[in-house]
This record gives C-alpha cells, sequence and structure tokens, in this order.
C-alpha cells in the first residue's frame, strides 16, 4: 500500500480525536456526503448531523488503512473501521470511502459501510 496523502492521514487523525470542527473545516460548503444506507445530504450542516448521527452511539472510531488510489481528485481510501462500544467492546468493519476534492476541500464523500454487525448494540 501506498502512504496516504498528508491531508487524508491528517482527516482520519482529527476523525479517531473526536474533533469533529476539524474535520467540518475540511469540507466544501455544499459538500455531498452519503454515510452507509442513511439518505445522501448536502452541506456542511447536513453533513454534521449524519456524522453525528453515526457516531452518538459510539465512544471512538479508529481507522486503520488498508489501501488507498488516488486519481486526479479521486481518492479511494480501503479501511477497516474499529468502533468502540459503551461496553468495552470493539468491532472492526471493513469500509470503503470515495472523497472526491475540489481544491483544498472535500466536495464529496461517500462511505461503504454495512452497519448491520452495530446494531444488535445500538
Amino acid at each position: 500500500m501506498a502512504a496516504p496523502a498528508t491531508w487524508l492521514k491528517d482527516m482520519y487523525e482529527d476523525v479517531d480525536a473526536s474533533r469533529g470542527p476539524d474535520v467540518l473545516a475540511r469540507f466544501a460548503p455544499e459538500i455531498e456526503l452519503q454515510f452507509g444506507a442513511r439518505p445522501a445530504v448536502t452541506g456542511v450542516e447536513e453533513a454534521r448531523r449524519t456524522l453525528m448521527a453515526v457516531h452518538e452511539n459510539f465512544l471512538s472510531v479508529s481507522h486503520r488503512f488498508v489501501n488507498v488510489w488516488e486519481q486526479g481528485d479521486t481518492t479511494i481510501c480501503e479501511f477497516v473501521a474499529t468502533y468502540l462500544l459503551a461496553s468495552g467492546e470493539r468491532v472492526p468493519l471493513p469500509t470503503l470511502t470515495i472523497l472526491r476534492r475540489e481544491g483544498d476541500r472535500i466536495a464529496s464523500m461517500r462511505v461503504y459501510m454495512d452497519e448491520g454487525p452495530l446494531r444488535p448494540h445500538l
């Protein structure tokens, strides 16, 4: 695997450290966000609400890069996202995210993950 670009590594360090405002600052004003089977949303505020809803039931999440592919303004990331539950259990989930950037901002983020294994814990 090639090393992730600095901007990508930094963003997921912010995600894993629960620095929501720093993550949102990386988004274009009209970001398009699709997370799993949840409805697609547009705009930073709607993206914030969606991401808060995703993470409200967990103590933390950590991402381990498996593969990263970059072509032009598009980056595809294969991860294992590990969720820490209030029970202390860790639930690892395979995840694929497609990011499209405009300049230094993320204009589109599509996260493909099956949240089903987490449902019994919610």
